[in-house]
């Protein structure tokens, strides 16, 4: 799954096609894998996730995998600022809150209950995958992006969200064939930056 998110951001649709067979071959569920690609909306926009999303149905429909799956939504329009700071808090506290502030017209304010509402409450609060398979991916993404900055908070977040710092390495190092070495590697002085902090 962790290379599954890795192509999907990259946009490498034959070779995202390839692993998302090898995945289903591997004993993920295809409720799993649709999370997958998900998970990466409000990282890498919806434009590309939807690219991602019909090569996963492609892969359905070519095995014969009944669509729609079933839904794994499990909040409401009214719940889902609530729902997903109850996720987001304990993992992140206010740093999007307090990193917004002093824009103009405290624009910051609605890009921090935005992003509430949008990456926890609709993405995080799904079922289908655990927090701490999210937060792993979410690794992924950022390996694969180079953004440095936000992988620190979200190795910060994987460890709070009980992933293991072994575990954590061990999926930057899974990206390695798929984003190449400078970026895993400048991933792997961030988790070592983090853990120093330790």
């Amino acid at each position: 799954m962790i290379t599954v998110t890795s192509l999907a951001v990259q946009q490498t649709l034959p070779q995202l096609k390839a692993h998302i067979n090898a995945a289903l071959n591997a004993g993920a569920t295809p409720i799993e894998l649709r999370e997958v690609i998900y998970q990466c909306a409000p990282f890498i926009g919806f434009p590309k996730t939807l690219n991602a999303l019909n090569i996963l149905n492609e892969v359905f429909k070519e095995r014969g995998i009944q669509t729609p799956l079933k839904s794994t939504a499990t909040v409401t329009e009214q719940e889902r600022f609530e729902k997903g700071l109850a996720i987001q808090k304990p993992l992140y506290g206010d740093e999007i809150q307090k990193s917004m502030e002093g824009l103009p017209q405290n624009m910051g304010a609605d890009v921090s209950k935005f992003l509430t509402e949008v990456c926890f409450g609709d993405f995080y609060t799904r079922e289908g995958l655990d927090l701490k398979t999210r937060e792993l991916l979410v690794i992924s993404i950022l390996v694969t992006t180079g953004n440095t900055v936000t992988l620190k908070s979200h190795i910060k977040g994987n460890l709070k969200a009980g992933n293991s710092k072994e575990t954590i390495t061990a999926a930057i190092i899974q990206c390695l064939p798929y984003v190449g070495f400078p970026n895993t590697i400048a991933a792997l002085k961030t988790m070592k930056e983090v853990l120093n902090e330790k």
